[in-house]
């Protein structure tokens, strides 16, 4: 056998056993496994838009899907859905051929038949759970806080260790960069240390406190905002022409140093200059829209 040729199949064996211990090492997850499938092949004409739904059969829900046999929950080859992926037939085939969707891969297919067999249980999209609390098992771990709990557990199932505990100088440079992007100055370590040492957990809280009030806090981490919402200083294209929007960007930074609901923070910028007796701060967070790029030519007017 050539090299070439052994590589191939050493390839498909390594793919094979993948797709084995992906679908039969482990139970399905519908929110991890299944959603996402029915979501790219299916909702568009068997979701949740009524208009839009054809043959009377919505699959984003298990009331609605186990109706007339298309899934039995508990047994796939009775499923009418299972067989719809497998035939050849084009007036039975899911996707039909007229969706210019691709056919289900065999790993998929065998996914949504274990999923059917171990009962065909649906989850809600894990934004629509109410969260739910979990007591921390103060055994693992010494350390106080109780998210450190969940992580010794988790580092136990692994036979990992916490961590040694930073020294002073370390934890303080990791809070400045964590919270306003930028080192502590030497006094500023020095000043920490020297009162470190009496009362570890006030003198911490102190200084979270402080670096939260600074407005390198809100400078630091409206960068992160702002790379999500695309701003730029400049248009993009070939040409680049610089744009004034400044203002915005200040607008953003001065909502996290206000500590500004999300919900506010969200509606101001989708629609703030439709708030009834609108402030110019929340016209100016309409600025949102206008961070993509902007193309000149053809005589467009920027300022529509």
């Amino acid at each position: 056998m050539k090299w070439a040729q052994l590589m191939a199949y050493r390839i498909a064996v390594l793919i094979c056993f993948s797709v084995m211990v992906d679908v039969f090492g482990e139970e399905i997850d519908f929110a991890r496994d299944i959603r996402p499938i029915l979501s790219d092949r299916c909702f568009k004409c068997h979701g949740f838009d009524e208009e839009a739904r054809k043959g009377d059969l919505a699959l984003h829900n298990f009331a609605t899907a186990t109706k007339d046999g298309v899934i039995v929950p508990g047994d796939s080859a009775k499923s009418e859905i299972i067989h719809r992926m497998l035939t050849d037939n084009p007036d039975d085939m899911m996707p039909p051929p007229a969706s210019n969707k691709p056919r289900l891969t065999e790993a998929e297919v065998a996914k949504f038949k274990k999923w059917i067999d171990q009962g065909a249980t649906y989850r809600e999209h894990w934004a629509f759970e109410s969260p739910r609390s979990r007591k921390a098992n103060l055994e693992v771990g010494k350390d106080t806080n109780p998210i450190d709990h969940f992580v010794g557990a988790k580092l136990a199932e692994n036979d990992l260790e916490f961590s040694t505990r930073a020294d002073p100088a370390t934890l303080l440079r990791r809070l400045h960069l964590d919270l306003i992007g930028l080192p502590p100055t030497q006094d500023e370590i020095a000043g920490f240390c020297n009162v470190f040492t009496n009362d570890p957990g006030g003198v911490l809280a102190k200084k979270i406190d402080e670096l939260l009030s600074r407005p390198e806090y809100g400078e630091r981490w409206a960068r992160e905002w702002l790379d999500l919402a695309r701003y730029s200083d400049t248009n993009g294209y070939e040409k680049d022409r610089e744009r004034s929007i400044w203002l915005y960007r200040d607008w953003v930074i001065n909502a996290l140093n206000a500590d500004m609901p999300y919900d506010q923070f969200s509606i101001q910028q989708l629609a703030g200059d439709m708030i009834e007796n609108a402030t110019l701060d929340q016209k100016i967070a309409t600025g949102f829209h206008r961070n993509s790029m902007l193309n000149e030519e053809g005589g467009i007017d920027p300022l529509e």
